[in-house]
């Protein structure tokens, strides 16, 4: 019985291809480098616009007594990044049960960062609603002034 022979293709084919892959490295290596330092060079350094980086807000979801929290507000000060906080609610059984809903295999500890991003973005809404009054607020003032504001010959 003959013994099934290998070809040897495969092989040879990866090697070749190594061998031409190093070859054209070696060759080009020095112009690909001078190449890649120049547009390099060329490129704008991008900087945040200010420490919120180009954001109005940078808010973090972090629970009072957090272990992580000191570190990252470390982490803040040292890169000169601000960071917004808002604060947490004590969350009860009842709340973790409302979120729920009855679906099962449900982890406290994800239900909590739930809760807590919730509870960022409805601080959000409430500052954009807010900003959004004094906004409004602003536009109407010069209009009331000139509305309210006595006339001459006009008694008041």
């Amino acid at each position: 019985m003959l013994a099934s022979r290998k070809r040897p293709s495969p092989l040879l084919c990866t090697l070749t291809l190594i061998l031409i892959l190093l070859f054209y490295h070696s060759s080009n290596a020095n112009s690909i480098y001078q190449h890649w330092s120049t547009t390099l060079d060329e490129r704008p350094v991008h900087i945040p616009a200010n420490s919120t980086l180009g954001f109005g807000a940078v808010v973090v979801i972090s629970k009072e007594g957090s272990d992580r929290r000191h570190a990252l507000l470390q982490s803040a000060n040292v890169t000169d990044v601000d960071l917004t906080i808002p604060k947490q609610p004590t969350w009860t059984e009842g709340d973790l049960q409302r979120f729920i809903n009855g679906q099962e295999n449900a982890q406290r500890g994800s239900i909590l960062a739930w809760l807590g991003h919730r509870n960022a973005l409805q601080w959000y809404a409430i500052m954009l609603c807010t900003l959004w009054r004094i906004a409004d607020l602003c536009a109407q003032v010069p209009r009331l002034w000139t509305r309210d504001r006595p006339r001459p010959g006009r008694r008041c």
